[in-house]
């Protein structure tokens, strides 16, 4: 088949596409809009035969009705396998610090892999429902310019962890020596 002559076999991949399995609602296409599976050329010898067992006794809307109770199982199917490996996002209070997922653009070429994807610290100023926060800069922060205010779903957030290190008089006991 020559490039220009593609428009030759348009009406057989039409065909084709009407007439394949569509899993997403157990039908052909066909079947869905007409009620029935048109016969291809290479059936038209057998035509007789063959159309008595492609014709569908049931109409148009029972047919509807199994395609729509396909999919419906189909999604309770996709929803349940999507929900068993799926936590329940963490919950913050007004005040929690956490760093925020960084957009970070690519540098012409450069690698982004060593980059680190979280910025901050950032403040939650308030809780909006629906696992989204408002977080809102730090005063005294060099991490933005300015006062920097925005909502953030709970999938792009992730506490901040400050580490404390106890200064006291006992350090001479985290080295190990035994006193006298």
């Amino acid at each position: 088949m020559g490039e220009n002559k593609w428009d030759l076999n348009v009406g057989k991949i039409q065909w084709g596409l009407n007439n394949t399995l569509n899993k997403g609602i157990g039908k052909t296409p066909a079947e869905a809009l007409f009620c029935k599976r048109p016969l291809s050329k290479g059936e038209g010898m057998l035509g007789d035969t063959i159309a008595e067992t492609r014709q569908n006794d049931k109409s148009i809307e029972d047919i509807r009705q199994e395609i729509n109770e396909h999919i419906d199982k189909d999604q309770s199917q996709q929803k349940q396998r999507f929900d068993q490996n799926r936590k329940a996002a963490k919950v913050y209070r007004i005040g929690d610090l956490v760093k925020i997922l960084k957009n970070i653009p690519s540098n012409e070429g450069k690698s982004r892999k060593l980059l680190p994807k979280y910025t901050g610290p950032f403040r939650i100023s308030s809780i909006l429902g629906n696992d989204r926060y408002e977080i809102s800069s730090i005063p005294g922060s060099n991490i933005t310019r300015g006062k920097y205010s925005n909502v953030w779903s709970a999938d792009r957030i992730q506490p901040w962890i400050t580490l404390f290190s106890d200064q006291s008089d006992n350090s001479d006991d985290d080295t190990g020596s035994i006193k006298d």
